[in-house]
């Protein structure tokens, strides 16, 4: 599987962050190389993917600290939850390091770095559903994110209305360095 690097021009992410519709679409890499957007895959509720008896608190960036109930990033977006996994194979460092190599855009920095359990909510097919994309649901995994000076115009839409942001998000594994998926948060 490949993901080309992203790279900003005029304001815009181009690559793995390529943005149509909005600051709440996420992008996944696929089994086939390309690139998925939340409008691609199934649809999914936030009580869908959570099995705990307390749904994931609702947020609209990822928290300092994950309750032990978990996030839900801006209905739907991305699934939060604290990692079982406590020492993993690719460690903070090598995870920052991974995503650099995904936003490298001038003026941005590493500003959180955490450890979850990671949930694509998007990625998790309906009933019935033959749609050829990879779950991704609780993967141990590094959420690096990244924080621009000021807020960057990702809408892609030619007379559209600017969406701004200033988060960006990137979705690590933590067992072998892949990216997951990355998402935008204002």
């Amino acid at each position: 599987m490949k993901i080309t690097r992203s790279t900003i021009i005029a304001g815009t992410l181009i690559g793995c962050f390529t943005l149509a519709t909005g600051f709440m679409d996420v992008y996944a890499a696929q089994p086939n190389g390309n690139i998925g957007n939340s409008s691609t895959m199934s649809p999914t509720t936030a009580n869908s993917v959570s099995t705990t008896a307390n749904p994931p608190t609702p947020a609209t960036e990822v928290p300092n600290i994950i309750p032990s109930n978990g996030v839900i990033i801006n209905n739907d977006q991305a699934l939060l939850m604290p990692p079982e996994l406590s020492n993993p194979p690719i460690s903070e460092t090598q995870a920052v390091s991974i995503a650099q190599s995904y936003d490298n855009a001038p003026g941005r920095s590493v500003t959180s770095v955490k450890l979850t359990d990671f949930t694509l909510p998007g990625s998790i097919p309906g009933p019935g559903t033959t749609v050829p994309f990879r779950t991704i649901k609780n993967v141990p995994a590094w959420v690096v994110t990244f924080t621009s000076p000021t807020p960057v115009n990702v809408s892609q839409a030619p007379s559209g209305f600017p969406i701004y942001v200033t988060h960006d998000n990137l979705v690590i594994n933590a067992k072998d360095g892949s990216f997951l998926a990355g998402f935008f948060t204002k």
